[in-house]
């Protein structure tokens, strides 16, 4: 993919996720094993997304050594 489409792809990524943001801003239940935690969504999607890019960056490593 070429620089230039790279970056239009990731802005209208970005896009999306802060159109997801701005319609998705209510509190919602979060439970993990022992834990439960009332968070806000707009918290809650960016924390995932960027939990969600880790893994795929550190799996995407993996596979290049």
């Amino acid at each position: 993919m070429s620089g230039k489409g790279k970056w239009v792809l990731i802005a209208i990524l970005a896009a999306v996720v802060i159109i997801a943001l701005i319609q998705n801003h209510g509190p919602v239940e979060f439970r993990f094993l022992i834990w439960e935690v009332i968070i806000s969504k707009v918290i809650l999607i960016p924390v995932v997304l960027v939990v969600g890019f880790a893994i795929g960056y550190f799996a995407g490593r993996q596979g290049k050594k």
